[in-house]
């Protein structure tokens, strides 16, 4: 748990992660959820204008329930993209994860219908739409991570020698604890959206081609991804100059969307290894890469006995299958 009680000061090396540097607030009430209030027409928010969206004003908002914030920091969490991207998109989950890290950084004003001081709030739907992307992308980052090629084709489609496409939908997996993503031809019937990813008619994408082999999946993808995280840091992530720090400059997020998004930028240049415990789901930073993960020793023995079970069940089906 890296929160830091608020009479005390944060040194600012752990405010960092390499070039990074980010400190963020939550609450000390936590948030609650609220729809009986108004929209006022200017937002105040802590990004670019350019990113507010009708995702914004839909009800109900988060909106802080304390008059303290607590500071802490959130690029000492190496994984907490990743947990983020595993919500379940459920209020209640939100929440939780809110009273925990603070909201993303998308606040608007709001006014209470019946009187009242105005307050700042982060509407749900913003939530649920930036889990979904996140955990899109991410799922097929790990695709490409794991040279699937196979799952990749059904996804990047070469449209004959002119254009690379990626037709993918998304939805959340309750049992893997995360986002998946399907085909065009879904068998059930979930609508995919279209992305051009690179296109021969295109000058600044010819060499692609030049360097592309018909029909890979692995360097597209990963292609599009970076793309995709660029976009998403454009704007977001400035340079300072710190001359109390051997004049060193430091890169800073402006809200906690934009430093999770840098955590997977750092997960995507090796900065970081992250793993999903297969036994529990939960996410952790790894040194190594093994073929098998567990968090603790408890979800290793539960895993072992899951198994054990297992065997012994299919071991008793076979017996009765041949006295049968």
């Amino acid at each position: 748990n890296n929160m830091r009680n608020k009479e005390k000061n944060i040194q600012f090396r752990d405010m960092t992660s390499g070039p990074y540097a980010f400190l963020w607030s939550v609450s000390d009430g936590g948030y609650r959820l609220f729809d009986e209030v108004k929209l006022q027409v200017e937002p105040d928010t802590v990004v670019e204008w350019g990113d507010y969206t009708e995702a914004d004003k839909s009800p109900p908002w988060l909106v802080p329930w304390g008059k303290e914030q607590w500071q802490y920091t959130p690029l000492e969490n190496k994984v907490l993209h990743r947990k983020f991207a595993s919500l379940s998109p459920s209020e209640d989950a939100i929440i939780t994860f809110a009273n925990k890290h603070g909201i993303l950084g998308h606040y608007v004003v709001l006014v209470p219908h019946r009187g009242g001081g105005a307050t700042f709030g982060e509407s749900i739907h913003r939530w649920k739409v930036e889990m979904m992307e996140l955990g899109s992308l991410l799922c097929l980052w790990d695709m490409v991570q794991n040279r699937d090629a196979g799952k990749l084709g059904q996804v990047i489609i070469w449209s004959n020698n002119d254009q690379v496409k990626l037709w993918m939908g998304s939805r959340y997996n309750e049992t893997r604890r995360g986002w998946e993503i399907y085909p065009l031809k879904d068998p059930r019937g979930h609508r995919a959206t279209f992305h051009l990813i690179a296109s021969r008619r295109q000058p600044f994408d010819r060499e692609l081609f030049q360097r592309w082999r018909r029909g890979d999946t692995i360097e597209p993808a990963k292609y599009y991804i970076c793309g995709e995280v660029n976009r998403r840091l454009k704007g977001h992530v400035a340079p300072q100059i710190l001359p109390l720090l051997e004049d060193n400059i430091y890169l800073f997020p402006d809200s906690l969307l934009s430093a999770l998004w840098v955590m997977f930028l750092m997960e995507i240049t090796g900065n970081v290894r992250v793993r999903q415990c297969d036994q529990c789901r939960e996410w952790k930073e790894v040194a190594l890469t093994r073929s098998s993960f567990y968090c603790s020793n408890t979800c290793r023995q539960k895993a072992y006995y899951k198994r054990h079970k297992q065997q012994k069940e299919a071991q008793n089906e076979g017996t009765h299958t041949q006295e049968g």
